[in-house]
């Protein structure tokens, strides 16, 4: 089914991530954001989006990361961090934010 291949990408891209291949990674999860994208998986594509951006640290990763970020504030996502981790395992882990939201 198309909507499952993204899926299967951002899987690649951990195990290519766990294994020391950043750019095998970064294209698996290029791969993943654009069948996201095209499936209007607004959730998966924000986490994967995020996974770009520390990955590739670079403009256009910042950029990415950037669009992922503003969705999920506008979502009223309260961990960002924790939700990538959950949903896109396998990579170097962040620090973990508090909450830009008050409780």
């Amino acid at each position: 089914m198309p909507w499952s291949d993204p899926f299967a990408s951002l899987i690649q891209a951990g195990i290519a991530s766990v294994e020391g291949k950043r750019d095998k990674a970064a294209a698996y999860l290029d791969d993943a954001a654009d069948g996201f994208e095209r499936g209007d998986m607004n959730m998966y594509l924000a986490v994967t989006r995020r996974r770009i951006g520390t990955l590739r640290r670079d403009t256009r990763g910042r950029e990415v990361q950037r669009l992922a970020e503003s969705w999920m504030a506008a979502q009223r996502i309260k961990n960002p961090v924790c939700l990538t981790r959950m949903y896109a395992p396998g990579f170097a882990d962040e620090p973990v934010a508090t909450s830009p939201y008050p409780e």
